[in-house]
């Protein structure tokens, strides 16, 4: 089954204008952001992995264990990600969950509003049971580069991007990580985000620096809905506020900074750790050596 693609955009001087009435309207919500959500059916795991360059990605994720998981981006819209999360314990298919949360009932737009309604958001979600239809939704006014890219039990998804590759980049390094039977889901999940990053990551950020947050979350099936088996969450410490004349900055100026200052290469370090006392099955069913 080969990825599928779709991508939406808006003009340099669009994007200027709606970012400013955006943050002006509500300068905490506006995220940016590139993540991957992914169900293994061999292990019955559920997870997804995400980096901003903005505090607190984490925010983005629902996971619900035995079933899938939903990551609400863009400008993001909580109450969906919590809706969606208890559509898929509740066995609903990823194209359900999406065509529920993207309706004008559950998400309309408010008069006048630029920050409410499907059109401003950004979905993705994968389900066990459904793993040959994973399944994306980009609103038409989410900021460029938007997009996402789906493979079997996969959905890589994100907006204002450095550039469409970053999407790409993360899905094609998930399917070469899968292909060795000794990996987990977690393995995948970072791999693809570690892609992202070196793809460039969010605009707002420079390239070697890719975001200023970023989470990896990995559910096992007997897992409460609270406590996932993997949670690893790394937040800059140096975070700017997030006013409307901050966002534009990054636009204009994107957040300078080094590897070591990447959030991805300071999840990948913390993991790396936590691995050497959990060596992982894997789907060979050997336990690694």
């Amino acid at each position: 089954m080969r990825p599928r693609t779709r991508f939406a955009s808006l003009g340099r001087v669009p994007v200027l204008g709606l970012a400013c009435a955006l943050h002006l309207a509500d300068p905490t919500t506006a995220e940016a952001t590139w993540s991957i959500v992914a169900v293994d059916s061999a292990t019955g795991e559920v997870g997804i992995a995400g980096a901003s360059c903005i505090d607190g990605a984490e925010m983005i994720a629902g996971v619900a264990p035995g079933r899938g998981a939903i990551a609400a981006q863009a400008m993001s819209n909580l109450a969906a990600r919590d809706r969606g999360r208890e559509l898929l314990a509740a066995g609903a298919s990823p194209e359900a969950v999406i065509a529920e949360i993207t309706s004008a009932a559950f998400d309309p737009q408010g008069f006048l509003s630029l920050t409410s309604g499907a059109r401003v958001r950004q979905y993705g979600v994968a389900a066990l049971g459904f793993e040959s239809a994973p399944a994306s939704y980009t609103g038409a006014g989410t900021f460029s580069w938007a997009g996402s890219a789906q493979a079997p039990g996969v959905s890589v998804q994100g907006s204002l991007l450095a550039s469409p590759e970053v999407v790409a980049a993360a899905l094609a390094r998930f399917e070469e990580v899968r292909r060795d039977c000794a990996s987990m889901l977690h393995d995948q999940l970072l791999a693809a985000l570690e892609a992202g990053a070196a793809a460039g990551g969010d605009r707002r950020c420079e390239p070697e620096l890719a975001a200023l947050s970023a989470f990896l979350v990995v559910a096992s099936p007997d897992d409460p809905a609270d406590a996932p088996s993997v949670r690893f969450v790394v937040t800059d410490p140096f975070e700017p506020d997030t006013s409307v004349f901050t966002f534009l900055k990054q636009l204009m100026l994107p957040e300078t900074g080094g590897p070591d200052r990447n959030p991805v290469t300071k999840l990948r370090r913390q993991y790396d750790a936590w691995r050497v006392d959990h060596a992982p099955v894997g789907r060979c069913g050997d336990e690694e050596e």
